[in-house]
């Protein structure tokens, strides 16, 4: 699929969580046409007004909205990257921006997401973005993404320079190449950090109210 322009874009946003909803968000306020896709087509995990809010965000199977995109973006988290690596079908030519994040859940196992993307997709055009900031801006009203800093690490100056355009309209305040794909292991280790970071805040605001309660 051409490009049609640098100003709107079709953008795939695969995920259903806080962070595919943001992405979603900023992006259809900067009049990109966005497709969110879902396994199942449901999104009650979304706010209510999103829809009503964004006539461009639409919502289409995975298969679809990949296929109708100029970039895909993974909002997954890092266990549900490979499942929906496969369900994109033919997406050899596309760009493709590893966005996911690893959560805190004890025990699951560790994999790097990029080589995972790009080995299932065969598409020579992917990278890895991530910010610790940009995560912690979503799980806190306090803080806003427009301060954030993003890293970005992988092969394709495509899918970089692609990138680039469209990161302001994210909220993104700088972009900074890490370097090749090797270098995605190091965003791995800081989202994994930032994981056990918001468990921890977590389980002390638990101890708080728990106190509180008392």
């Amino acid at each position: 699929m051409a490009y049609k322009t640098f100003v709107c874009m079709n953008i795939a946003v695969i995920g259903n969580g806080m962070v595919a909803e943001a992405i979603a968000r900023s992006l259809a306020m900067a009049e990109h046409n966005i497709f969110i896709g879902l396994k199942d087509e449901t999104y009650d995990t979304f706010s209510d007004d999103m829809f009503d809010e964004f006539d461009n965000i639409k919502v289409s199977s995975i298969e679809y909205a990949a296929d109708v995109a100029d970039v895909i973006i993974l909002a997954t988290h890092a266990s549900e990257v490979r499942e929906a690596s496969y369900l994109l079908d033919d997406v050899r030519k596309k760009v493709i921006i590893d966005m996911s994040g690893f959560n805190y859940n004890g025990g699951s196992p560790y994999f790097n997401t990029l080589s995972a993307v790009t080995a299932i997709t065969y598409s020579p055009h992917v990278i890895k973005c991530y910010s610790n900031d940009y995560s912690y801006a979503l799980s806190n009203p306090f803080h806003t993404v427009e301060s954030s800093k993003l890293y970005m690490a992988g092969e394709s100056r495509k899918a970089k320079e692609l990138f680039k355009l469209f990161a302001n309209d994210l909220g993104v305040r700088e972009c900074v190449d890490l370097g090749g794909a090797d270098k995605s292991l190091v965003l791995d280790e800081m989202s994994m950090s930032n994981a056990y970071a918001i468990a921890y805040r977590e389980q002390e605001r638990e101890k708080v109210l728990v106190k509180v309660k008392r």
